[in-house]
């Protein structure tokens, strides 16, 4: 809680003074910009001028700007430092838990198949707080190149896909169906 705060106490009285000052000074700087006419090397002057002074206060800001974030850019890093250190293992959890159950899924399948009685059907697993179920999706494999529609080469699987989802029947393309262990959380 004190990363947090000690930010935000030293920001609250230079933020506005430094800000404030400037977005003042251009407003100003903006009027006359809009109002002055170059028509003579004097004016010329004038607007060069003040181009290059529009352009140093930009900068001005951006140096600013970059000295105040950056003790909060720190604490973003650290915190998303620390995040991915503590997900790591969640992840790998999941993968762990994911990969046994398709496993699991595999030595069904097989035991199914040599009972002859080959329906591959895993039970849904329910408790109070994830499910697991197997999911029936539409895949394709490349039978011929040289039969699939030109607009669907260089084969994009994007478009592949959308049109198997609609429906359609593409040439050269061989549609069939893929179990996918899908596992949520609630």
């Amino acid at each position: 809680m004190s990363i947090v705060t000690q930010p935000k106490e030293r920001l609250e009285p230079n933020v506005p003074n430094v800000f404030n000052v400037i977005k003042e000074r251009s407003e100003r700087m903006l009027n006359v910009a809009n109002n002055l006419e170059i028509r003579s090397d004097e004016t010329l002057n004038l607007g060069t001028n003040l181009w290059k002074e529009a352009k140093n206060l930009g900068k001005k800001v951006e140096e600013h700007r970059k000295q105040t974030i950056e003790p909060l850019r720190n604490v973003i890093s650290n915190v998303n430092d620390k995040a991915k250190e503590i997900s790591e293992p969640l992840k790998n959890v999941e993968n762990v838990i994911k990969r046994k159950v398709e496993t699991y899924q595999q030595t069904l399948n097989e035991a199914a198949l040599m009972i002859d009685t080959f329906e591959p059907n895993v039970p849904n697993v329910r408790t109070s707080d994830a499910i697991t179920y197997t999911k029936v999706q539409k895949r394709f494999k490349v039978i011929d190149k040289n039969l699939i529609p030109l607009h669907y080469l260089c084969v994009d699987e994007e478009k592949v896909e959308l049109a198997i989802k609609a429906g359609l029947m593409i040439p050269g393309i061989e549609i069939y169906e893929e179990q996918k262990m899908i596992m949520r959380s609630r």
